[in-house]
């Protein structure tokens, strides 16, 4: 049996893919676990250069974690 508590991110199909990253998502209708709760996980994957843009969700929670990372800015 499948545990409901559990969902694979990784090999997931990406709902967004661009030369710049992929985003996979986990909402209500493939994560039942989440339901009623106003939340989704994401699996944001950004090539060099890419970028993810400020937003806000003025009624759901977001938990952001970074696995690595390099940052680098502009002199």
């Amino acid at each position: 049996m499948k545990n409901p508590f559990l969902y694979d991110l990784a090999t997931s199909t990406p709902a967004v893919k661009k030369p710049s990253g992929t985003v996979q998502l986990a909402y209500e209708k493939v994560f039942p676990v989440v339901a009623r709760q106003n939340a989704a996980m994401a699996l944001v994957v950004l090539k060099k250069g890419g970028i993810r843009e400020p937003h806000w969700h003025p009624d759901a929670w977001e938990f952001d974690s970074r696995i690595s990372a390099r940052k680098t800015s502009a002199s």
